[in-house]
């Protein structure tokens, strides 16, 4: 197995907190953030092409997504 840093699996787990719907402040509370701005800039992010068509399909928009850049 690769090494894997400690900075790599905080990254990780609150990205996963936040695909999986986790409220803000909960993620910022696990984070130790003083704001909960910071916890969304800094570690939430669209991981893959299929979440931004999950999302939008909650709002009955057309199912296919621009190309990312």
């Amino acid at each position: 197995m690769p090494p894997i840093s400690s900075h790599t699996l905080r990254h990780t787990g609150c990205t996963r907190l936040g695909e999986n719907n986790v409220n803000p402040k909960v993620m910022q509370y696990v984070m130790g953030h003083s704001d909960a701005q910071i916890t969304m800039n800094v570690y939430n992010h669209i991981a893959e092409k299929s979440h931004v068509e999950n999302e939008m399909s909650k709002m009955n928009l057309p199912e296919t997504v621009p190309a990312m850049v």
